[in-house]
This record gives C-alpha cells, sequence and structure tokens, in this order.
C-alpha cells in the first residue's frame, strides 16, 4: 500500500507499507519524494497540479491508492481534480471513496468544538 500526502509543511510525503504472501505486515518505509513549494493560492486545483506533476515525475499516476488528508475543501478539491486527470490517462480512480480523513484532526476538530 502506498500512501501520498501534503504535509502542514507543503511536502510530499509518500508512506510504503509492505504485505507478505500471508497478508502479514512486514515492513514500513517513509520518504520524501518531492519538495514543492506551492507558490500561487493553496486551492485543490493548484495542489492537484503540483502532486499530479510529481506523480508523473516518478511514474506513480497508477499506483494511487488513496489520499489520506485534514478536512479542509480544498483537499476534497485535489482529490477531485486527481481523478479527473486519472481518467483522463486512462486511469480508474474515484475521488470519494480515495478521499480519507486524517483521524488525529477529526478528533482534534472534536476536541476544539467541545463535542
Amino acid at each position: 500500500m502506498v500512501l501520498h500526502w501534503v504535509d502542514n509543511k507543503g511536502e510530499l510525503r509518500s508512506s510504503t507499507i509492505y504485505f507478505d504472501s500471508d497478508s502479514v505486515l512486514t515492513t514500513t518505509e517513509e520518504c520524501l519524494i518531492d519538495f514543492a513549494e506551492l507558490v500561487s493560492d493553496h486551492s485543490g486545483e493548484t495542489m492537484a497540479t503540483t502532486v499530479w506533476s510529481t506523480l508523473c515525475k516518478y511514474n506513480l499516476q497508477g499506483k494511487i491508492i488513496a489520499f489520506v488528508m485534514d478536512n479542509t475543501t480544498n483537499n476534497d478539491t485535489m482529490t477531485k481534480a486527481i481523478e479527473r486527470k486519472c481518467w483522463a490517462e486512462g486511469i480508474e480512480f474515484d475521488a470519494t471513496r480515495s478521499r480519507m480523513r486524517c483521524m488525529p484532526h477529526t478528533v482534534h476538530l472534536q476536541a476544539y468544538t467541545g463535542y
């Protein structure tokens, strides 16, 4: 399983989880695959263009499983834009099913609102 995300410093991160033939977790690795500054706005379209460029650079376009991100709407827009880019390349990708919410961010929102 490969996870890609942009961290709170704007760095594109990748985490790879390997399973053996018995579906047992064997090792986990994380590496920085790109460092791309967003010089314009942080809209979903801008982020998607930056992420897509990196995916293309390393030939990872067809290997996206999911994006784990916080709850901001620009992340929703980004995954939809990635979905359009995938389909334009003949790659199946469902932004809604592949958009995962970061649990620590969700817990933080609950604590912040007092619920």
